[in-house]
């Protein structure tokens, strides 16, 4: 009957997202995503912050994270980790990612994502209705060519 307390123990922690690093892939997937509502934490130490990351919070003791995807930049992917799993615990509705080999591995995602191509999107035409109203023909369709 001991056992039971710990299944359960065990179910529930891995039903809980844990703070994962991210790679290449994983880390445009997210700029994908979520956009501008990629929160970008920089917990590189003082020493390795010589110049500000683009769009990032500067990590410290009492920072808060708000609800959503949070993507963390530091000087050693463990150190990266434990903030992550920090910020999990203590802010709800939080998951953190953790950029895998740091700032230089952060900054060839976030350039390859701002490279890749956009998506042409007018091969697909639409119609401009004669009137919303009255049934009949469109005024005029637009087809692609």
């Amino acid at each position: 009957m001991r056992s039971l307390p710990v299944i359960a123990l065990l179910l529930l922690s891995t039903a809980l997202p844990a703070a994962e690093l991210a790679d290449n892939e994983v880390m445009i997937k997210l700029m994908n995503d979520y956009g501008l509502s990629l929160q970008l934490l920089d917990a590189r130490s003082e020493k390795q912050r010589t110049a500000p990351l683009a769009g990032a919070v500067v990590y410290g003791a009492a920072t808060r994270a708000r609800r959503g995807v949070v993507l963390i930049v530091g000087d050693r992917d463990d150190q990266a980790l434990a903030i992550a799993e920090t910020l999990e615990k203590r802010d709800d509705g939080v998951r953190a990612y953790v950029a895998a080999g740091g700032l230089a591995a952060y900054e060839a995602a976030r350039d390859a994502y701002l490279s890749a191509p956009v998506e042409d999107t007018s091969s697909y035409g639409f119609v401009i209705p004669r009137d919303t109203c009255q049934p009949g023909e469109p005024a005029h369709v637009f087809e692609a060519q």
